[in-house]
């Protein structure tokens, strides 16, 4: 067993708790991992006993008669999540939504079981930042890595595989599909795979909606030839389906502020819609940028969070969006803002 601070937690405060819903994915990863390691919950977190939260989690799950009789102890985790750089908001609430997990699970086992978390800082999609926390997550030998950026775009499954970590993402899931990161060993999405999940949603909806328009632009990030070529292929097949008139793709550069070559393209393409897959703070900036330069176009995106909603103020004044991720009771949009 490891001493009592050897993870502390870098995270404060979070989300409100969804019990059940939070509870279930505690119990989902407490389950799929069943070694015995040290864990550990943020320092603000008051000590868990018979709690009403106890009485609460048993009543719905049932009372885990063996955790409680052998009381395995302490369980060692590590994650790499966007600490620092454009992609904090989703470092911010999965960081949150994880604590609050671990929080339920040692509720509901009454103290008997604690998850102890390292945080690595990927640093918003850094390629050597995100292979440095796989590296140093395999040498600690934890059995779990929990992953942010699609595995950090690749760079943490030659480690996952190395050390034999289980390593699932719920930030962005196994990436596009079919694409590079799909089916790697000991690597799991946890959601829909982005960019792709979401886009035959938000295709058929627009779609639907402005049947006139019929000139479509999309918009990538760069990130790697793999990943962009599996989602222009992906899009390829859509634009077929829906008999939409595809007159180009715009790559744009990906964690930037300064989107006004990526929008005086698009802007000469003079698209009737315009399909962004980029995501984390870039959307907010090139929104800001397309209204700058008076682009009229129907924009429909698939990311959205709260801190891009507030660096793009009334540029995302009719924008569409559409991804699994969606929070009609928090304060997101339900599809428009």
């Amino acid at each position: 067993m490891s001493s009592a601070n050897q993870y502390p937690s870098k995270l404060s405060g979070g989300l409100t708790r969804r019990r059940f819903m939070q509870a279930g994915v505690g119990v989902t990863l407490a389950t799929a991992v069943s070694a015995c390691g040290s864990s550990a919950a943020n320092p603000s977190t008051p000590k868990v006993g018979a709690t009403a939260l106890t009485s609460q989690l048993q009543a719905m799950l049932g009372k885990p008669t063996n955790l409680l009789a052998k009381g395995p102890g302490d369980f060692n985790v590590a994650g790499q999540w966007p600490l620092t750089g454009a992609g904090m908001a989703y470092g911010k609430s999965q960081g949150a939504g994880w604590e609050y997990g671990v929080r339920d699970i040692e509720a509901w086992t009454e103290g008997k079981l604690k998850f102890r978390t390292h945080y690595y800082d990927n640093q918003s999609g850094v390629p050597q930042a995100e292979a440095a926390a796989g590296r140093q997550a395999g040498l600690s030998g934890v059995p779990v890595l929990v992953n942010s950026y699609i595995f950090g775009f690749g760079a943490t499954i030659p480690f996952a595989e190395q050390y034999k970590m289980f390593s699932p993402d719920p930030g962005g899931g196994t990436g596009p599909t079919p694409g590079p990161f799909s089916g790697k060993p000991y690597c799991y999405g946890f959601r829909a795979p982005y960019p792709t999940g979401p886009l035959d949603g938000l295709f058929e909806y627009v779609r639907q909606t402005f049947p006139g328009k019929k000139k479509w632009v999309t918009v990538q990030p760069v990130i790697s030839p793999a990943y962009n070529n599996g989602t222009a292929a992906y899009m390829e097949n859509l634009y077929g389906r829906y008999n939409i008139d595809h007159i180009g793709e715009v790559m744009a550069p990906f964690g930037a502020t300064d989107y006004s070559a990526t929008v005086t393209k698009i802007k000469q393409l003079n698209p009737d819609v315009v399909i962004w897959t980029t995501f984390g703070t870039d959307p907010a900036y090139q929104a800001v940028e397309m209204q700058r330069q008076g682009v009229t176009a129907i924009n429909a995106g698939n990311d959205f969070t709260p801190q891009s909603a507030q660096i793009a103020g009334s540029a995302y004044k009719g924008w569409y969006f559409g991804f699994d991720y969606l929070n009609t009771v928090r304060g997101y949009p339900s599809d428009r803002t």
